[in-house]
């Protein structure tokens, strides 16, 4: 029995330090989230002008190679970087148009296949868009085009790992809450009215 009430007491204690620290470990993604969330409902930071930089360089060009692979050799030969959203070709004008998007910054790169002539478009869109970005990257969109940048791969996975751990927080919160007696009452006061509104909403929605 006693080894008993010191294994739920470590249980106890496991679960409140990883509700804390995990807690604290996600809160920054969160707030990237909560903020982008009441910025997409205001339209706050989407009707600002973004400072454009263009320029022209001539590259060589590779015949033996297209799409994706091409477009990845072209970003490597004019120093630019990040999430290419989409590829464009336009076979009249043979002209090869590359989008690619990273926090704050969209530069578009457009190729001219006759000449070699590559024209640089870069776009700062500032820090509210960039907030704004991370919160629909990498999208449903082109699922099986997205993630062709390393830093995108890597925030879908932080993005998947915070879901992951907010249902942990979550559940550990309602599992403290409920251990202490004296906060059982008021919680389910507070958990009740929640349940209420939310059945309202969407009772009002449907």
């Amino acid at each position: 029995m006693i080894n008993l009430r010191i294994s739920i007491s470590k249980l106890h204690q496991w679960i409140s330090e990883l509700h804390l620290y995990l807690g604290f470990f996600i809160s920054p993604f969160i707030l990237v989230y909560a903020i982008s969330t009441i910025m997409f409902d205001h339209k706050w930071g989407t009707g600002s002008e973004p400072k454009i930089v263009k320029e022209k360089v001539s590259i060589e060009i590779p015949k033996d190679i297209d799409g994706l692979e091409l477009a990845k050799y072209i970003m490597r030969e004019v120093n630019v970087s990040g999430e290419i959203e989409f590829l464009a070709k336009n076979l009249k004008q043979n002209q090869f148009v590359i989008p690619v998007m990273k926090p704050g910054q969209r530069t578009i790169i457009s190729v001219n296949l006759g000449d070699n002539s590559v024209e640089i478009e870069r776009l700062h869109i500032g820090f509210l868009n960039a907030l704004l970005y991370l919160h629909k990257s990498p999208g449903p969109h082109l699922a099986g085009f997205r993630g062709n940048w390393f830093y995108t791969r890597f925030w879908k996975w932080l993005s998947d790992s915070t879901v992951y751990l907010l249902i942990f927080v979550s559940i550990s919160g309602i599992y403290m809450w409920y251990m202490l007696k004296s906060e059982r009452k008021i919680g389910f006061i507070v958990l009740g009215l929640g349940c209420i509104v939310f059945i309202l909403v969407m009772f009002a929605i449907i």
